[in-house]
């Protein structure tokens, strides 16, 4: 039944990432778009129109694949630190990576530094240059010689995020004049994302799915306690590095070409635990599809919902995870908030 729910969501995907490349102020019919799709596959003549074929293949399809990645990648952050820290409410922005982003976007937006140099992507160099510095700070605080206490990362990461904010609250009252631009960032979109930066992140999600991969089993075991999974040969303060740096490193990636976009690491992981079970053999590839599935159909709605404006993606999210969050706190206090 639990390999059923994964072979199901393969052709939802693919199926929710035709329908969504369809949408759009320009309507494609989606079985023109399959038609597209096999005829480039199989080598065969274009049946698109030549205006149809710019729009799909220049801006829809890079952006359905981003939306497609970063849901995915957020999904299996959110996933791996719900394991690690054996708490649902764990997600990939607890250990201040966001914060982190937010401030050294602001920076390069605020400043113009490396603007002369870099251009549009000085901000996606600076937002995942602070993500990086968060990690280090938090991991540097929460060691306790060479172990890495899961308690601790949490209170860092809090503690972290809160000076970076406001770090960033004083960079919008002295550049007052970039704080429109600065909010829209802190609030997510995918749109404007070069194929080429598309294709690094793709690279990035498929590097840390590998590694998360290769460790579900020790994943499975960090269930049990630290103590049992020593028992059972799992060198455990390894592993929680290797997975603690995994889920934010591709955290920091994706957040410095997307912007801050919440819940997604925490609605969907688990709602894929309550369906499937706490088995990451299952776990993993679950999270990322319905990750991806969820992301495509908020980034369709922030696109079209009040066309031609476009709603930040982060706002989407918010609508449908603030009351899933709500739902998941009066869970685990029995039904009291």
């Amino acid at each position: 039944m639990r390999k059923r729910a994964i072979a199901l969501s393969v052709p939802l995907l693919i199926l929710t990432a035709v329908l969504c490349a369809a949408i759009g102020s320009v309507q494609i019919p989606p079985g023109e778009i399959l038609a597209s799709l096999i005829a480039r596959v199989s080598g065969g003549q274009e049946t698109l129109p030549s205006s149809h074929a710019l729009i799909l293949y220049t801006i829809r399809w890079p952006r359905v694949l981003l939306a497609m990645v970063t849901g995915a990648g957020l999904s299996m952050a959110g996933m791996t630190l719900q394991g690690l820290f054996r708490n649902p409410l764990a997600d990939p922005y607890i250990i201040g990576i966001s914060s982190g982003a937010a401030f050294g976007a602001a920076v390069a937006l605020a400043t113009g530094i490396g603007a002369s140099l870099f251009g549009s992507l000085a901000v996606t160099l600076f937002a995942f240059g602070g993500s990086m510095l968060a990690l280090f700070f938090v991991t540097g605080l929460s060691r306790k010689g060479k172990k890495l206490r899961q308690s601790r990362v949490l209170l860092a990461g809090i503690a972290i995020g809160q000076l970076f904010s406001a770090g960033l609250s004083i960079l919008m009252v002295f550049y007052s004049d970039a704080l429109r631009r600065i909010v829209y960032w802190t609030m997510g979109s995918l749109a404007g994302v070069a194929l080429r930066h598309v294709l690094l992140c793709l690279f990035v999600l498929i590097a840390a799915y590998g590694v998360l991969h290769h460790y579900r089993r020790e994943m499975n075991l960090l269930l049990l306690g630290d103590d049992a999974a020593k028992s059972m040969g799992v060198s455990t303060e390894k592993v929680k590095r290797i997975l603690l740096f995994s889920a934010s490193f591709l955290t920091a990636v994706l957040v410095s070409f997307t912007g801050v976009i919440g819940f997604v690491g925490l609605m969907i992981p688990h709602i894929a635990r309550l369906s499937a079970g706490s088995d990451h053999r299952i776990l993993l590839p679950l999270s990322a599809l319905w990750g991806a599935v969820f992301l495509l159909v908020s980034d369709t709605i922030a696109r079209t919902l009040a066309s031609p404006l476009e709603i930040p993606i982060g706002v989407i999210t918010a609508l449908f995870g603030a009351p899933f969050f709500l739902w998941l706190l009066s869970r685990s206090e029995g039904g009291h908030l």
